[in-house]
């Protein structure tokens, strides 16, 4: 059954971890698969990846990953054993070919737990068994205040090898279903220079980019991507998804991050990257904010 996290003004629809999703990619914990605000007209703002697919191997919401580009001791783990994929369980590898993150690795999910829970706040925790070495706990805090949520993460290593990985939030992103266009504009807190991308996907020039700004000329047919959206890594960044001068959601993050942004015709997912870092016996703590507001230069 569907978790909720309620206040006056927010609603949040949560997964129970493994009751929705069972894919390798995503964590299983603390998925949101969608929010409404409530403080006056209501608004919903998250989709799917896929449209009309079943949730249970695709993204939604916001959902977070580890490792896109390496799962933990992937590189050194021998075809026909297992490695870990942080917040999923450990994988088989049963190729010799480099990992990717879209591939079905056979998986054995950790053990996940679900504690204080209430109206507005929600624990969701992992915690993985030694395994080649490695070993951690994995603790997510979803908080709902005002108009808007934190997202808080504290990651414990308590295994003998060092933890390099990183951990992004795919914000599948569509106010009230409404397909990406000229109605939408996104903000960054950080100026974006096109020449330090490192790769942009955006074949039909839909996408346009202005200053700190992000719009669509038209409703892209085909995906986009573009890696390396603020240049060098920023600090204390935001960025803020307007609709219609109407509604806006914004997150903004304590670390410092690289940024991405991939989407679709309905789909648009600014993406802020956090390196994490834990020798053995430390723990890290990250968080994410999300607040929903109305639009200032909202039409009459």
């Amino acid at each position: 059954m569907a978790m909720q996290l309620n206040n006056d003004q927010v609603k949040l629809e949560l997964c129970e971890p493994g009751e929705v999703y069972r894919g390798m990619r995503f964590d299983w914990t603390g998925q949101i698969e969608q929010i409404t605000y409530k403080g006056g007209e209501p608004y919903t703002f998250c989709t799917r990846e896929i449209p009309d697919a079943p949730l249970t191997r695709q993204g939604f919401g916001l959902v977070n990953e580890f490792g896109i580009d390496q799962a933990l001791g992937y590189r050194d783990c021998p075809v026909g054993e297992q490695f870990h994929k942080i917040g999923v369980g450990l994988l088989t590898r049963d190729t010799h070919e480099s990992y990717d993150f879209f591939r079905d690795y056979p998986v054995q999910p950790y053990e996940f737990k679900v504690s204080a829970v209430s109206d507005t706040r929600s624990v969701f925790t992992c915690e993985a068994a030694e395994h080649r070495g490695y070993q951690f706990k994995l603790e997510k805090q979803i908080e709902l205040a005002g108009a808007g949520f934190s997202i808080q993460y504290t990651f414990t290593n308590s295994g003998k090898k060092h933890i390099r990985t990183n951990e992004y939030v795919h914000n599948f992103l569509a106010v009230n279903e409404q397909e990406i266009g000229s109605n939408y504009t996104l903000r960054f807190s950080f100026p974006i220079d096109p020449k330090r991308f490192h790769a942009n996907v955006n074949p039909e020039a839909a996408v346009q980019f202005d200053a700190n700004q992000v719009f669509w000329k038209k409703t892209p047919e085909q995906q986009f991507y573009v890696a390396n959206v603020g240049g060098a890594p920023q600090s204390g960044a935001s960025w803020t998804l307007v609709f219609d001068n109407a509604i806006r959601i914004r997150e903004q993050v304590d670390f410092q991050t690289t940024v991405n942004l991939w989407g679709h015709s309905h789909v648009v997912s600014p993406e802020f990257f956090f390196e994490l870092d834990a020798a053995p016996g430390e723990q890290v703590t990250w968080q994410r904010r999300y607040d929903i507001l109305p639009e200032t230069g909202k039409k009459s």
